[in-house]
């Protein structure tokens, strides 16, 4: 009888153990930092905030984040910033300045995205908000600069 209670009080030390060391490890690991979005309203002249969570161990974070905004927002009643199928082609950061070029998408009429200067502006907050090594961003659309 008593090697039997020495079993289950055993098992439960393990369990409790067990339990004890997933809930640590869950509270230790992070699953990502996060990052603001703005979207355009699709009802009215306001923005839409979104939150979202990207993961820490990224190559280019900066880049994941335009992938995401490009992606367009998880909310209904939104616009996209820029027109669907748009891509980054590459992001790269030079001291405060960032870099973006972008597909020749970003040049196709879409009536659910944002004016195409109006976007870029957003494109640039966006960015500038979250990432505070970044003063300016440089848009090229396949490679040309998009504003001279």
């Amino acid at each position: 009888m008593k090697k039997v209670k020495t079993s289950v009080i055993i098992v439960i030390v393990l369990m409790v153990m067990a339990f004890a060391t997933s809930l640590v490890t869950a509270l230790m690991s992070n699953n990502g930092k996060r990052y603001t979005f703005v979207f355009p309203s699709g009802d009215s002249d306001s923005f839409i905030i979104e939150n979202r969570y990207l993961p820490l161990k990224s190559e280019n974070i900066i880049s994941r984040y335009v992938d995401e905004l490009l992606l367009g927002p998880i909310s209904e009643r939104t616009k996209l910033i820029f027109p669907r199928g748009t891509k980054v082609l590459s992001c790269f950061q030079r001291g405060g300045m960032l870099y973006l070029d972008l597909s020749k998408d970003l040049l196709a009429v879409d009536p659910s995205s944002y004016p195409l200067k109006s976007g870029a502006e957003l494109l640039e907050k966006n960015i500038t908000t979250n990432f505070a090594s970044i003063k300016k961003v440089e848009i090229y659309v396949d490679s040309k600069r998009a504003w001279e």
